[in-house]
């Protein structure tokens, strides 16, 4: 039903101009053929409702008339708040054109009950949806904390291991120096006791 939704559009562009009204009415028709034979209700619904309010604009009250109760009464069996109010407010204005207050008033309440009806579900869906959003920003919030203890916790023990590196590091060289001090302690030490002897021998030989 691609093409039913390009009919649907240029009948929307002739429908702002109140000189092609004939030629909306063309396009939404042949939009709306293509609907009923997908059986696509919503679509047949936003058709008849455009339909009834060009012939409204056209003054054709009867056929307004008997576009926009065909859409009114589909919108009620398929529970579609947002047409059927549409259909209520072209039904109540057709009524009060014909001067025909008793049939309009029903038609003007339920308008009102279905406008506040869309605000009440407009407005919780915006709560759900800031409610939604606090909870997911709690939870970037507890994520990003999560993260800055995790990296906290590894930067101190990259710390800890440096510094523990750092220890045997110094005890190492420590050992090492001691150990270099001792040899050549006792490697002095040899040299003296070979002079020692040495001379010890020349004092013998004589």
């Amino acid at each position: 039903d691609g093409q039913a939704y390009v009919y649907s559009t240029l009948a929307g562009i002739f429908n702002s101009d109140d000189q092609n009204l004939d030629s909306a009415i063309f396009y939404h028709n042949k939009a709306l053929q293509i609907f009923l034979e997908f059986d696509n209700t919503r679509s047949i619904i936003y058709e008849k409702n455009n339909l009834g309010v060009i012939y409204l604009k056209k003054n054709d009250l009867n056929t307004a008339l008997s576009y926009c109760l065909d859409a009114y009464w589909l919108a009620k069996e398929s529970n579609l708040v947002h047409t059927r109010q549409k259909s209520c407010e072209c039904l109540f204005t057709i009524y009060e054109k014909k001067n025909d207050p008793v049939s309009a008033y029903p038609y003007l309440k339920e308008f009102h009950e279905l406008k506040d009806s869309l605000f009440d579900i407009e407005s919780i869906n915006e709560n759900s949806r800031r409610e939604i959003l606090y909870q997911y920003r709690e939870s970037q919030l507890a994520d990003s904390l999560l993260r800055v203890q995790e990296d906290t916790e590894k930067q101190i023990k990259h710390d800890k291991e440096v510094e523990q590196q750092k220890i045997y590091t110094y005890f190492g060289t420590g050992i090492s120096a001691i150990a270099l001090a001792f040899l050549i302690f006792v490697y002095r030490g040899l040299r003296h006791k070979k002079r020692a002897n040495r001379i010890l021998e020349e004092k013998n030989s004589l």
